[in-house]
């Protein structure tokens, strides 16, 4: 069977720098490695216009050949930004599943959302829509959350006021997470200073 990811990485070699490339390479072997490992949640640092949505969309092609099941992007609650990110992620043909808005999925009839598929579903950090898709995937398993832009907003606020409950949007992604307690949370950032101090979802 093809590797979505393999030929990803030969497309990118036809448009990209080989140094470049080796940098996509290396931080999806790294991910794949902390969890093969036993990692549960952690943080990946790029910097702005480092080809953090590239390394996603690769992070991605290798997760899919894994066979992880439910790929959640989650993202700023930006329509525009969605849409920009979205597009990016349909134009990859070596993807072996389109993608799908988190509107498509809170639509489907309930006979399309059971277990067993591979999906890659896109999801703004908006406290209606988190709150729809949990619901509509909560028979998904091997579920996996990339967090980008991590810092906005996933962060608690509450972490350390006594008696208070996690800040909604917190709890929410925690929700889609450990829904069926075998979640992964990988959170990408150029600022991943705030994700470190908060320990966001006990990212190591």
């Amino acid at each position: 069977v093809a590797s979505a990811f393999d030929e990803r990485v030969d497309f990118l070699k036809s448009q990209w720098d080989l140094d470049d490339v080796n940098k996509v390479i290396q931080g999806v072997n790294d991910s794949i490695e902390k969890i093969h490992d036993g990692g549960k949640s952690f943080v990946v640092y790029g910097e702005p216009q480092s080809g953090k949505t590239e390394f996603m969309i690769a992070l991605v092609c290798k997760l899919l050949d894994l066979n992880y099941e439910t790929i959640f992007i989650v993202m700023n609650d930006n329509f525009e930004l969605e849409i920009q990110n979205f597009k990016r992620f349909l134009k990859c043909r070596q993807m072996p599943t389109s993608p799908k808005s988190a509107s498509d999925v809170i639509n489907m009839e309930s006979n399309d959302l059971k277990e067993g598929l591979q999906r890659v579903i896109f999801c703004r950090k908006n406290k209606t829509l988190l709150e729809n898709i949990i619901h509509a995937t909560r028979f998904m398993k091997k579920r996996i959350i990339i967090d980008d832009e991590a810092d906005f907003a996933s962060p608690d606020n509450n972490i350390n006021k006594d008696d208070k409950e996690a800040s909604r949007i917190n709890g929410l992604v925690s929700q889609l997470l450990e829904y069926h307690k075998d979640g992964i949370y990988i959170g990408v950032t150029a600022t991943p200073g705030r994700l470190d101090v908060n320990n966001t979802f006990l990212n190591k």
